[in-house]
């Protein structure tokens, strides 16, 4: 299998890639990343791409490859709420729709999470907006389409820096994986669920934080 990832250096999508260079199963990861990775592996191809609401420059590498893991993403308080909109709704609109053109048998894995809302009546930017790419993606006419929605993803992989909400997060995560399990899901798990479900191991177009866990420890 041929993957395509985004988002290689966020807490789900630097673990996804972790996961997908163990996968005997996976030939080729392409990873494209606005600036270069550490990562050297065999099969790994960086591609730098700087604008990712404009495709066409990768398209050759949309055409070759099986499944798209989208998992560029940004925190709603961490940019205004234009840009937050660019960054999450319109650059997956616009691969998606590149991904149709190229290579319309491919696989598309959104990277939503919990509390995505379509009817965008959430009171939260973010669950209106990814719910807004839920609804439009639906719309496309993808072949193979997963919306995945997470809880909160535990980190489970080493970044040289952390954000002071990732630092309190990772402080109480040993509660908040007893009293709340169903709503949270270590970083390699969710990629293992990316990854099954390109694999086409669930039809379910929408797979909540449970389903994730399923799909991880290989279950339907």
């Amino acid at each position: 299998m041929r993957v395509l990832l985004t988002g290689p250096t966020g807490t789900a999508g630097s673990a996804t890639l972790q996961v997908l260079l163990a996968d005997p199963g996976v030939t080729s990861v392409t990873a494209l990343s606005r600036r270069p990775l550490a990562e050297r592996h065999e099969k790994l191809q960086v591609v730098l791409h700087e604008d990712f609401t404009d495709p066409a420059p990768v398209s050759a590498v949309l055409a070759a490859t099986d499944a798209v893991l989208w998992c560029l993403g940004v925190g709603q308080n961490d940019v205004p709420e234009a840009e937050y909109v660019r960054i999450t709704y319109d650059t997956t609109l616009a691969f998606a729709r590149a991904l149709l053109a190229a290579n319309p048998q491919a696989t598309f894995i959104f990277l939503s999470g919990q509390g995505a809302d379509p009817s965008e009546r959430s009171r939260a930017l973010f669950g209106r907006i990814k719910g807004r790419t839920e609804r439009d993606l639906d719309a496309l006419g993808l072949a193979r389409l997963h919306h995945a929605r997470p809880g909160y993803i535990h980190p489970t992989t080493e970044k040289p820096t952390r954000k002071a909400l990732e630092r309190f997060s990772m402080f109480i995560e040993p509660v908040f994986r007893v009293l709340f399990p169903r709503h949270m899901i270590d970083a390699d798990d969710l990629g293992r669920a990316l990854l099954a479900a390109a694999r086409g191991a669930t039809d379910a177009p929408v797979l909540d934080n449970v389903a994730l866990q399923r799909l991880a420890a290989g279950l339907p």
